[in-house]
């Protein structure tokens, strides 16, 4: 009976999937053999094979060959090769649609490259008029990608293949259209799009947008055309491909900060490469980004970040992801404090990493600013669920390191009481037995923790008399620690006190090998005697 509930074939379906990363033809065969073999899983396992498609070729091969014809004019591929454009020979009749009828609205995710398929853009066009409506009547993102300068009339070609209702061309896609995700291969770009009326004409094409992803080449273009998507929620600037590593910045000047701060229903803004705002960039007054939601900048110096937090009015931030490459310290500790102080109301996620490119204190000062840095700005942030830390210097041996107290781990516990995820991999700080013990037991809901260092006191057990036997076990179950600062001697009465605290630890993914071997074994023979 339980067959007879399509959601639980379509979760049997996406468990056969997994990530859908590995193993791809594994999966893929036993979903075929399951669309194939029975009908209860038939159409849970097509929704998910044609979930997501790469090119016309599948499309076309759901129809009969003799609709398709050669012409005798040809196009220049991106390397130069003649290419046979196809065209539809005649109009399809009705019930040549039926087997293109039953895939084609499982289509959610398309693939397009301009490149190797601009040849087909007339051929698909055609087979749009010659249906009226829909091909792809499911379709909720569109990816185009092409790795040359094109010319500006074939990517128009190419881009109304995919657009919405007009009044002078037949339906060619969707209305549920939402994500449009534009790749630009920089491998054979010898130049950066320059034709501003390319991103001008994006709107027009696909006015029902919530989601867009802009790759930059050379240099950012013009953003006023993203003031013409009425439903931009969520907007993602990246690296074009070929470009992830490279160490190019792009200067932001006030007009792109003024365009994406006025953008009024953005709730998420994601910055993937490396981009700078002068000092002397006008900050928009008043603050844009009313209703802003998440926040990533992965790439970026401390004054630039600086600038961005203070654009930002949204009362609705609750995410954060920032990774700050260049600076002086100094200058990274007040973004910090106005983060804190302008989102202490609404921030519930927040990662801060900083890179080897900042400008660090010597060694021996790190230990007596480390607390001004590392924990005093996130204090205000009472409503934190995921926390993580890290900060890059040169490598500090342990003598260098600020040894956290008990009573700062109380004080962050208390300010941290939601937490349920943190992470504090740094040189700069360690938590003794005693402050760790403290602290993940005074955070009711912490359940994943990741440390680069835990100095274990010379006697744990004594270090954790402080803490009082709770009736309700905690729920910690997943600690990883890179260093043990340890004495052999000390694993038994560190086993001891990890079983006690934490009894829901999950010890298998721990090594069974090295410092924490007898640690391991030793509290796997505890949980066997009871």
């Amino acid at each position: 009976m339980a067959l007879h509930i399509s959601e639980i074939c379509r979760e049997i379906c996406l468990q056969v999937k997994g990530d859908g990363f590995s193993n791809t033809k594994a999966w893929r065969r036993t979903l075929s053999v399951l669309a194939r073999t029975s009908r209860a899983f038939s159409d849970p396992a097509l929704d998910i094979l044609w979930e997501e498609v790469h090119g016309f070729q599948p499309l076309l091969d759901l129809l009969p060959d003799f609709l398709t014809n050669s012409q005798d004019h040809v196009l220049h591929s991106e390397f130069d090769e003649d290419v046979v454009v196809s065209t539809l020979s005649r109009p399809v009749r009705p019930e040549e649609w039926n087997r293109f009828d039953i895939y084609s609205p499982r289509i959610r995710v398309f693939h397009y490259n301009h490149d190797k398929e601009c040849y087909l853009a007339q051929l698909y066009n055609d087979l749009a008029a010659s249906k009226n409506r829909p091909l792809l009547p499911r379709l909720s993102c569109l990816v185009f990608r092409f790795s040359y300068s094109p010319p500006f009339s074939t990517l128009l070609l190419s881009l109304a293949i995919f657009r919405t209702t007009t009044s002078t061309s037949p339906i060619q896609s969707s209305v549920w259209l939402q994500k449009l995700a534009l790749e630009i291969d920089a491998s054979s770009h010898q130049e950066s799009l320059k034709d501003k009326a390319f991103f001008d004409s994006l709107p027009s094409h696909y006015p029902n947008i919530e989601e867009f992803v802009l790759p930059i080449l050379h240099s950012i273009p013009a953003l006023d055309f993203l003031q013409d998507f009425g439903h931009l929620r969520s907007l993602k600037i990246v690296s074009a491909f070929g470009l992830f590593h490279n160490r190019r910045r792009y200067d932001m000047d006030s007009q792109a900060l003024k365009v994406l701060s006025s953008l009024p229903y953005l709730t998420s803004l994601s910055i993937r490469t490396d981009v700078r705002l002068s000092t002397q960039v006008e900050i928009p007054s008043p603050p844009g980004f009313p209703l802003l939601n998440s926040l990533l900048i992965t790439r970026c110096d401390a004054s630039t970040i600086q600038i961005v937090f203070h654009n930002i009015s949204s009362s609705h931030l609750s995410t954060i992801f920032v990774n700050i490459n260049q600076g002086d310290w100094l200058q990274v500790i007040p973004s910090l404090a106005l983060m804190s102080r302008k989102f202490n109301s609404s921030l519930k996620s927040l990662t801060c990493i900083t890179s080897r490119g900042i400008r660090y204190p010597p060694n021996d000062l790190v230990g007596g600013i480390v607390r001004m840095g590392v924990i005093t700005p996130f204090l205000p942030l009472r409503h934190l669920t995921h926390l993580e830390l890290s900060y890059y210097p040169a490598s500090l041996s342990l003598e260098y390191s600020a040894i956290l107290s008990v009573e700062e781990a109380k004080e962050m516990s208390c300010a941290w009481a939601q937490l349920e995820f943190f992470t504090l991999d740094t040189d700069w700080a360690a938590f003794s037995f005693a402050s760790f013990a403290t602290f993940v037991s005074s955070c009711p809901h912490l359940t994943r923790v990741i440390l680069s260092r835990l100095l274990v006191d010379k006697q744990p057990e004594d270090s954790i008399a402080h803490i009082p036997r709770s009736t309700t076990p905690h729920p910690l179950d997943f600690l990883r620690v890179d260093e043990w600062a340890k004495e052999p001697a000390y694993d038994i009465p560190l086993a001891n006190c990890l079983d006690r605290l934490f009894p829901h630890l999950n010890i298998s993914l721990w090594e069974s090998t090295g410092d924490l071997r007898d640690v391991k074994n030793y509290i796997m023979e505890l949980r066997a005697a009871r």
